[in-house]
């Protein structure tokens, strides 16, 4: 952010890092402080990495996130909790008051089709930043893909790739 402080655009990165998982669907980062308002945080996936070069095995890489406000830390799930993997992230807190942050998490019925989610409406499609995210309990590539758009003002679209199996997908977009 560039620009004065207290600015109704304003946006701090309160904290990046990089952890890793041995086993386990979950994990936590560490606790972030001075964070303003729990409602306005988004956890942004910076990158991700499974050591394993199998390709029927991407799916322990890919990870969703979410805040929890009570313990002020970022959450990270996957879809396949073996083996070792790592994600890097950046916790931004949104303290300008342009600013209205939504988390919308959806789990896929189908593949090939348009899933929606109701979302509280959003003031401008040309003023609305996506971040979206993955997992699944499934390493097949063609299990892996997904398209996320702002359909309507209050509508978030999902498509899982067609003739995707249904194995846990779960998309995730940081409205």
């Amino acid at each position: 952010y560039i620009g004065p402080d207290g600015g109704s655009n304003e946006f701090i990165v309160r904290d990046q890092d990089e952890i890793s998982q041995i086993s386990g669907a979950s994990m936590t980062g560490t606790t972030v402080s001075g964070i303003v308002d729990d409602n306005d945080v988004a956890v942004f996936i910076t990158g991700q990495r499974h050591d394993d070069t199998a390709s029927s095995t991407t799916d322990r890489g890919l990870y969703t996130t979410e805040w929890l406000s009570a313990s002020d830390t970022p959450n990270f799930t996957r879809g396949d909790g073996t083996g070792t993997s790592s994600v890097s992230y950046a916790v931004v807190d949104f303290i300008g008051t342009n600013w209205t942050v939504q988390r919308v998490e959806h789990i896929y019925a189908a593949s090939g089709v348009d899933e929606t989610e109701t979302i509280t409406a959003v003031n401008s499609a040309n003023r609305t930043l996506l971040h979206i995210q993955m997992r699944t309990a499934s390493g097949n590539l063609d299990e892996q893909g997904q398209l996320v758009w702002l359909s309507a003002s209050d509508t978030v679209t999902f498509r899982l790739q067609s003739g995707a199996g249904i194995s846990s997908q779960v998309g995730v977009a940081w409205i």
